[in-house]
């Protein structure tokens, strides 16, 4: 019997497996079951002598772009209960993000998870995000692709003194990273209302 032939390797209060089913782009990236192209790009969106906020590369996939932003200060309120885990969230790690598409289109992302947009409309929403007292870091999804052209990524943190900054990437070379994004399971269930 090997190490892992035990009976706990074989809950039977597990059940029965489920099959994923492929979502809409505009409900988030399809993280289940396509592998996305990296793009590993490192930008500088907003800076001064305390603060810096950098896009740290970009996970392109078939109808979105992730975005990997790294979030450090030199100097931070101290923790409210040093050693127990993840700091609240404050007003003092409260920095705006937006995207402008060359055609005029633009995205801010919310402080609340919103309802995705119409059809036509821009989804720019937080993923996750995680760090300590000194470093952030988020993951924004981007619903559609952009268009050809450029697309800028703006920010903005008052508290921080960094004023409304624009970063511009050509948006071709997402929708082509994009395109080579590896759909491992192509023929999954869809969900309702899920379009490819």
């Amino acid at each position: 019997m090997g190490f892992f032939d035990t009976a706990a390797a074989h809950d039977p209060r597990l059940g029965r497996p489920t099959e994923q089913q492929a979502g809409s782009g505009r409900s988030g990236p399809p993280e289940g079951w396509v592998l996305p192209t990296v793009l590993p790009s490192v930008r500088v969106l907003g800076q001064t002598d305390k603060v810096r906020i950098a896009l740290v590369g970009m996970r392109c996939w078939p109808d979105g772009v992730s975005f990997g932003l790294h979030v450090l200060r030199r100097w931070a309120p101290p923790l409210p209960r040093p050693g127990f885990g993840f700091p609240p969230e404050s007003d003092d790690w409260s920095f705006r993000f937006g995207v402008k598409f060359a055609d005029g289109r633009v995205g801010i992302a919310p402080k609340r998870l919103t309802p995705p947009p119409e059809a036509d409309g821009v989804l720019l929403r937080q993923q996750r995000g995680g760090g300590g007292q000194h470093f952030r870091q988020y993951d924004f999804y981007l619903w559609p692709l952009p268009p050809r052209g450029r697309l800028t990524l703006v920010l903005d943190w008052p508290v921080e003194g960094i004023t409304e900054t624009r970063t511009e990437f050509d948006a071709g070379e997402i929708r082509s990273a994009a395109a080579r994004a590896v759909v491992v399971w192509s023929d999954l269930p869809k969900t309702n209302g899920a379009v490819r």
